[in-house]
């Protein structure tokens, strides 16, 4: 649906998400944080990062603590982009969503957050830890607060 509605844009999916995934840290992210946080691999994440750069959408900049990391940001173009993005999400998901009672989509994504949960112990899981005195510590999941931001009426 989105490339349907957004071929004004000149923006894939994929580099939306990509500049949706820049846009939740303020103060920028560093490329190994974002190819980590949308699942992708440090070299595709790379490979978006330069040409969103070129377009001027977002700037890549050496951090100051590991001169040997980039962190990257929105541009001004690339929030004007993004709320030009957002409005076309914001859009379908309503229509989506439009049948949906808002206890259910709730629960629709506190479950789909509990998957994920699931799926991030099961790939990655998290060490035991050892106490002082020698005794094996299992590792505790973590909850994830549901917002009802995160899906979009």
């Amino acid at each position: 649906m989105f490339d349907l509605r957004s071929p004004h844009l000149d923006i894939t999916r994929s580099e939306s998400w990509i500049l949706t995934g820049i846009s939740r840290r303020r103060e920028g992210i560093s490329q190994t944080e974002l190819a980590k946080v949308l699942g992708l691999g440090k070299v595709a994440t790379g490979e978006f990062v330069v040409d969103l750069e070129r377009r001027g959408l977002i700037v890549r900049r050496l951090q100051a603590d590991d001169r040997r990391r980039y962190r990257v940001r929105l541009t001004p173009r690339g929030r004007t982009m993004l709320a030009k993005i957002s409005a076309i999400v914001s859009t379908m998901n309503a229509e989506i969503f439009a049948d949906f009672a808002n206890s259910k989509l709730e629960q629709f994504a506190d479950s789909l957050k509990k998957m994920k949960l699931q799926l991030i112990v099961l790939v990655d899981p998290p060490p035991d830890r050892i106490s002082e005195r020698g005794v094996r510590i299992a590792a505790r999941r973590t909850r994830v607060a549901v917002a009802p931001r995160d899906i979009v009426r």
